[in-house]
């Protein structure tokens, strides 16, 4: 399978989402170094990053006491093209790192982004009771 690149922005963004000593974030991370991207999907608005992980990467719900399959996102970016920036969610199916999903508020997503500024959307830094609600077993 051939692996298509990340951008430098995409791949910060994915180095943003995924920092931490989270548990679950440590387990993303290592998941991330075996994925490939499978493909990218511009629709305009946003952009999907679809991943393809090998059969042997253990589910996130097999290690911990997760949901099979959630989103979080809490970065962001001002991007000078965009009047309102772009915003960002990572997406896990059954257990595994899935896509990146970037989209814009209403705003055509530029095909090539080279200039812009990442924050979280709290200004204190991360919520991390905020991250760990998407994860975790309510039941």
């Amino acid at each position: 399978m051939s692996k298509l690149p990340l951008t430098k922005f995409e791949g910060e963004i994915l180095n943003w989402l995924l920092a931490g000593e989270e548990p679950v974030l440590n387990a993303l991370r290592r998941q991330f170094t075996r994925a490939t991207v499978l493909y990218k999907v511009f629709t305009g608005h946003g952009i999907y990053i679809n991943f393809h992980l090998p059969s042997d990467v253990i589910p996130l719900h097999k290690e911990f006491r997760v949901k099979p399959r959630f989103c979080f996102g809490d970065v962001e970016a001002s991007i000078p093209s965009l009047e309102y920036g772009a915003h960002f969610l990572l997406w896990v199916e059954d257990g595994l790192l899935a896509s990146l999903e970037g989209f814009t508020y209403d705003e055509s997503y530029p095909q090539e982004i080279s200039s812009y500024q990442l924050r979280y959307l709290s200004e204190e830094g991360r919520d991390w009771n905020y991250l760990r609600d998407q994860w975790k077993v309510t039941n």
